[in-house]
């Protein structure tokens, strides 16, 4: 019987561990807002998320882009 019972208390701490692992989760802000409220939820999803990456997807292109070096 102790060995059942060793089994089944196993068994929920790998279940617990397994249910803790959450999915990647994402913010989609947009670029109309401003820089500072950006930086704010940057600031806000690094304090949660040890890893992460920024990825930026634009529309249209502006007419008066501006060129880059």
């Amino acid at each position: 019987m102790k060995r059942i019972d060793s089994f089944i208390i196993g068994n929920r701490k790998t279940r617990k561990k397994t249910d803790e692992i959450k999915e990647p989760s994402e913010v989609i802000l947009s670029g109309k807002m401003p820089l500072i409220e950006i930086d704010k939820e940057i600031d806000l999803f690094r304090k949660h998320h040890e890893d992460f990456a920024i990825i930026l997807k634009g529309g249209k292109v502006a007419e008066n882009k501006i060129e880059r070096e």
